[in-house]
């Protein structure tokens, strides 16, 4: 079908419903309808043009912060369209990949957390997409193309206008030389080499642990000798690329491990628990929002055994617990789970929680 595209942009408007839709704030796909009022003189855009115009109109009204991320997402739902944000469905330890990368061995190790290892497995994730809040004074990597095509005028003009919005963001491999984004939209750097390298060096040098390396590319892969571990470091290549040196010599240019054999030697049992307690007492004597917090947890898989009293990162715990409260109101009032308001809240939880009353 061939379309005259200068007699469309010439036919009657209606104004409002042109405005919603530039302001990305149509409620549904047959809004795009009333835009323009039935003239037999004009034909109809195909509706996979104009559903692709609306999802752009719709980002749009993120990044310029006239809707939430949130907002966006139930409107594209309600029209049918494909959710903006983009990431794999939660898996379990089960659900790795047999091959890791160095990158995923150094995060299973500090976090022992199977989404965040999964995030350094770019063929999991290569066509995830995330929200992300707006960068003062510049725009993220992709944001262009969409301006380019929704409102060109704009293109260069990142601003006060845009500090309240969101940037649908693709997610890129990540590499230890590089901060990179998780799952969840948060900025995150890998743990230091000296918290975890040297102790999967000796593994290896001590076989007890598998890798293979590829010279380029196009390379097959072989596996590298537990001899050449001792002498191994990793190092920065163009573009931020991870290079396995052995000695001064650049070799491995990508470098796997067997990923079951990380699973055994850095397993999840070890994590230390205190127990909650059989007593009704205890939880009836605690305030309403208390007793919500320690009900969550109970109710969790996560905090099912009791609560952690080994874990290094007070911050992802603080995450982790607040992740599992269901009541809105609580969560509502904690919602920034930095805030020190939220650590002391836990704190003062705790010791009112597992104090002793009656000793």
């Amino acid at each position: 079908m061939t379309i005259d595209l200068t007699a469309m942009m010439t036919r009657p408007v209606n104004e409002e419903a042109l405005e919603a839709y530039n302001d990305g704030t149509a409620e549904s796909s047959a809004d795009l309808e009333d835009i323009y009022p039935d003239d037999p003189r004009f034909p109809k855009y195909p509706r996979e043009l104009r559903l692709e115009k609306l999802r752009d109109k719709i980002e749009l009204g993120v990044l310029m912060g006239r809707l939430t991320p949130e907002e966006a997402e139930r409107r594209a739902e309600k029209m049918g369209l494909t959710p903006f944000k983009s990431v794999p469905a939660k898996i379990s330890v089960d659900g790795l990949p047999d091959l890791w990368t160095p990158e995923m061995v150094a995060t299973w190790i500090a976090t022992k957390d199977p989404m965040k290892a999964l995030r350094h497995h770019f063929e999991s994730c290569q066509s995830s997409a995330v929200w992300l809040r707006n960068m003062p004074g510049r725009y993220h990597s992709g944001t262009a193309k969409l301006l380019s095509r929704a409102a060109p005028s704009r293109l260069f003009k990142p601003g006060s206008i845009h500090a309240n919005g969101y940037s649908k963001v693709s997610l890129t491999k990540t590499s230890f030389f590089d901060s990179y984004y998780d799952f969840d939209g948060e900025l995150c750097a890998f743990p230091p080499f000296h918290e975890w390298f040297k102790e999967v060096k000796e593994l290896l040098v001590a076989e007890q642990i598998s890798s293979w390396g590829m010279v380029s590319d196009d390379d097959p892969g072989r596996k590298i000798r537990p001899d050449e571990w001792s002498f191994a470091s990793f190092r920065q290549g163009r573009s931020g690329k991870v290079i396995l040196y052995i000695g001064s010599a650049p070799v491995y240019v990508q470098i796997y491990f067997l990923g079951s054999e990380i699973l055994e030697k850095f397993s999840l049992v070890g994590s230390k628990y205190r127990a909650w307690r059989t007593d009704t007492k205890a939880l009836r004597s605690l305030s309403m929002t208390r007793r919500i917090l320690i009900e969550s947890m109970q109710k969790s898989d996560k905090f099912a055994p009791g609560f952690p009293i080994n874990r290094s990162s007070k911050k992802e715990l603080n995450r982790e617990i607040w992740d599992c409260i269901t009541d809105d109101g609580l969560k509502e009032k904690y919602a920034i789970t930095s805030d020190p308001k939220f650590y002391n809240f836990i704190d003062e939880t705790f010791k009112a929680y597992f104090e002793e009353k009656d000793a």
